[in-house]
This record gives C-alpha cells, sequence and structure tokens, in this order.
C-alpha cells in the first residue's frame, strides 16, 4: 500500500481594502482545496479550488 503524505502550505498576508488592514491566512487541505480566512473577521472563511 502507497503511504500518502499531506503538506499543509500556510501563508500569512494583510490586504487593505478601503484604508482598512486585514491580516488573512491562505492555506491549502490535503484535498488540495484553498482555505482562506480573515482571524480579525469571526466566521469569515472561504474556499476554492484555486487562490483566485
Amino acid at each position: 500500500m502507497p503511504l500518502k503524505i499531506y503538506v499543509t502550505l500556510k501563508v500569512s498576508f494583510k490586504i487593505q481594502l478601503n484604508k482598512m488592514k486585514f491580516n488573512v491566512i491562505l492555506e491549502q487541505d490535503e484535498d488540495n482545496m484553498w482555505i482562506v480566512e480573515c482571524p480579525s473577521i469571526p466566521g469569515c472563511i472561504s474556499q476554492g479550488e484555486t487562490k483566485e
């Protein structure tokens, strides 16, 4: 049975929107889906097949 290895990529960066700055976390899960969340806004999370 082949061994599966999953690597999680976690990137943190800032975005600016109407002079407000937010830190967001972008990571890729084991199914290659991209997940982005903004810790300063409770419940703000999104996911998709690409980073766009």
